[in-house]
């Protein structure tokens, strides 16, 4: 069993709403010795920092290609806010760039994700989800295989 491993994560908001900070930041986390580099999954900024919001999957896709060996992803993925067809692409294209380095978490989100998922339960949407979800899996199997 490997011993503890430790990872950086960084709001991508505010001062770090920019994608070239948030590289810049990842390059020097791998450089430094960190096993992982995470970024936050929002919106808007989750306090009162000013805009900009960088993107986490393009900013996770710029980092995979300037990094080799730490892992990375998305703090919590809130999966009412997103489409999971849209979402299982994201997921299995960022596993192909990272060769395998994604770590992928998923959740309800904060304030008001709850709320939201009652919104969009519908049968129909449920069924869709529910296989679009088994073809994301797949896709994150092809792409580089489960990290451990």
């Amino acid at each position: 069993m490997p011993g503890m491993r430790f990872g950086v994560y960084v709001p991508s908001y505010g001062p770090y709403g920019d994608p070239r900070v948030l590289r810049d930041l990842a390059i020097a986390a791998e450089n430094a010795g960190w096993h992982g580099f995470f970024v936050y999954d929002v919106i808007s900024p989750l306090d009162d920092e000013p805009p900009p919001v960088a993107d986490p999957w393009v900013v996770l896709s710029a980092i995979a290609q300037v990094t080799t060996t730490i892992a990375l992803g998305p703090m919590v993925v809130p999966l009412p806010r997103r489409r999971l067809w849209k979402l299982a692409l994201e997921i299995g294209t960022l596993q192909q760039l990272s060769g395998g380095r994604l770590i992928l978490g998923v959740g309800a989100g904060g304030t008001g994700g709850l709320h939201e998922l009652r919104r969009v339960r519908r049968p129909a949407r449920i069924a869709a989800g529910r296989g679009r979800w088994i073809a994301a899996t797949a896709l994150v199997r092809r792409g580089g295989g489960a990290r451990q």
